[in-house]
C-alpha cells in the first residue's frame, strides 16, 4: 500500500536528480510536510531515492544534514522540472510543431477522401 505512493515519488527524484519539492531534503523532516506517514517513521531521513549514489539507507540523518557534506540531492524537485523543461524547450517545441503537422496531413487527408467518395473517384 505505502509502494503505490512511494515509488512515484521515488521515479521522479532519481530521475532528476532532486530530493523534496521546494526547498530540498529539509522538506522530509519539515511538520507542514504532506508526507505524513514518512516524517512519523523517519526521523530526519530522506528516501533513499533522494541520494546522490543509491544504496539502501543512503537517506539515514540526511534532512537536516549540512547541504555541502550531504549525500544527497540538494535540489527541489519543482525547480529540477523547471531547468529540465527549459533545457529542452527546443526539442518539446519542435515536437509539438511535428504533431501539428501530422495532424494538419491527416485532416487534408481525410477531406480528400470525403471527396473522392462522394464523387465517386
Amino acid at each position: 500500500e505505502r509502494d503505490v505512493a512511494t515509488k512515484p515519488i521515488a521515479v521522479v527524484q532519481k530521475g532528476l536528480d532532486c530530493c523534496g519539492i521546494e526547498t530540498g531534503p529539509i522538506e522530509w523532516a519539515a511538520s507542514d510536510n504532506k508526507a505524513v506517514y514518512w516524517i512519523r517513521t523517519h526521523d530526519n531521513d530522506v528516501p533513499d531515492s533522494c541520494c546522490k549514489n543509491v544504496t539502501i539507507n543512503c537517506g539515514k540523518n540526511e534532512a537536516k544534514a549540512v547541504p555541502e557534506k550531504t549525500r544527497v540531492h540538494d535540489k527541489g524537485c519543482e525547480t529540477a522540472l523547471y531547468d529540465y523543461l527549459t533545457d529542452n524547450l527546443l526539442l518539446i517545441g519542435g515536437l509539438g510543431v511535428a504533431v501539428a503537422f501530422l495532424e494538419l496531413f491527416g485532416l487534408c487527408g481525410s477531406f480528400m477522401l470525403r471527396r473522392a467518395i462522394l464523387h465517386g473517384y
